[in-house]
């Protein structure tokens, strides 16, 4: 009786616990009203750091030139968020696109970040170009 009744409360504490985390993961559209560089962007005030990719640091030419490449894609337009329930450095963090196109895709193919296999288990891999290694730094692969 006593392992029936350990495995019926494991099997309602995995429940609630999975339910947890679908509750936590959400979309959030809204404008972007702020790029603060290339894996994160501000809407309404909340900050969104871009799943699975990595970008060069924004006090280099290659991170001013991603910030400056996002700028002109999605600052002021609105955008989709499908945020994953987890948090960086006070962002949230999830996947965005912009009419669709999933903005993690389009800046690793752009050559402006790269996959970041530790969150992304090789997503954006394929989409990577040969400009990232110009300033990719070797912690990241």
């Amino acid at each position: 009786m006593r392992r029936w009744l350990d495995v019926f409360l494991l099997g309602i504490g995995l429940t609630v616990w999975s339910g947890a985390s679908s509750v936590m993961a959400e979309d959030r559209v809204g404008e972007v009203t702020h790029v603060r560089g290339g894996d994160t962007l501000e809407m309404a005030g909340v900050a969104v750091r871009l799943f699975g990719i990595t970008a060069p640091e924004l006090d280099t030419v290659a991170g001013e030139a991603v910030r400056r490449f996002m700028m002109k894609i999605i600052l002021n337009r609105q955008v989709r968020c499908r945020l994953n329930g987890k948090n960086s450095y006070g962002r949230l963090v999830g996947r965005c696109f912009y009419k669709g196109q999933d903005l993690g895709i389009l800046l690793v193919s752009a050559g402006h970040t790269a996959d970041c296999p530790r969150y992304s288990n090789g997503y954006f891999k394929p989409f990577e170009t040969e400009n990232v290694k110009a300033w990719r730094k070797p912690i990241y692969y």
